[in-house]
């Protein structure tokens, strides 16, 4: 192998433009092996999303033990999880390798659909998770949802004091497109869209997470990671006009 190993923990999504199916096709073309373990299986495409089965905590925690027998991944996606108790089960499997990966938690909590995943009063230990990952990548929803009596701008200076936050800013329509990174509680970046892409498209930000991972995972900084990892997800939005983007070689710019 002459790439290191980059692990996804994410749903299925059968159409393959979000989930475990979109981050394969992103480590591929940044140049790292992808190995995944399947949380959820959907029913959806682009614009309808149907229905949701967890796969089993066990049937999880298994895929993930099984894994790590042979593979050691250098950083870790972590996308749609049936409940946190399960998410702290594999943190800890992957706390316990001798080289612990970066894990980037990109919480998905409802499809662009409008299907909800999760119910905001499951998450009243969710700061006590986000100090076990190395990167929390919400979009102001997701924070607006999980805390609704503070800003986003309060909690991502809050959570910031412990673990990176990425604040997505691909649904946000005051400023759309605007990624911030926040660290110790400040500002410390951020990227303005280069452009705005004529079309949504399904699965956006599963890309963008993935590719961050990836570029963490070949040893990149993580602010010139995010930025080519826009990078590449802007290649994405952009590669054709349905929905459904392609993946294509990344053409460093």
């Amino acid at each position: 192998m002459s790439g290191p190993f980059v692990l996804s923990i994410a749903g299925f999504d059968p159409s393959a433009g979000a989930g475990l199916l979109a981050d394969i096709k992103t480590f591929e073309q940044l140049g790292v092996y992808g190995l995944s373990v399947c949380s959820a299986q959907t029913i959806q495409r682009p614009g309808c999303f149907a229905d949701l089965r967890w796969t089993e905590a066990d049937w999880v925690e298994r895929q993930l033990a099984f894994l790590l027998q042979s593979y050691t991944p250098k950083a870790v996606k972590i996308g749609i999880i049936g409940d946190l108790a399960l998410l702290g089960r594999l943190l800890d499997q992957l706390a316990a390798l001798a080289a612990p990966p970066l894990i980037v938690w990109d919480p998905v909590l409802s499809a662009s659909a409008g299907f909800d995943f999760q119910q905001a009063d499951a998450f009243e230990d969710l700061k006590a998770l986000i100090e076990r990952v190395d990167v929390f990548m919400p979009n102001r929803q997701e924070l607006e949802r999980l805390w609704p009596k503070q800003s986003p701008l309060a909690v991502a200076q809050s959570i910031s004091q412990q673990t990176a936050l990425l604040l997505k800013g691909g649904h946000d329509p005051q400023a759309k497109g605007l990624d911030q990174l926040f660290l110790a509680g400040e500002l410390a970046a951020q990227w303005p869209p280069k452009m705005i892409a004529p079309q949504d498209k399904h699965g956006t930000g599963c890309v963008l997470s993935s590719a961050l991972t990836a570029f963490l995972a070949l040893g990149l900084p993580l602010t010139t990671a995010f930025g080519k990892a826009k990078d590449y997800n802007l290649q994405f939005m952009n590669s054709q006009p349905s929905l459904l983007g392609w993946h294509r070689s990344y053409q460093d710019e």
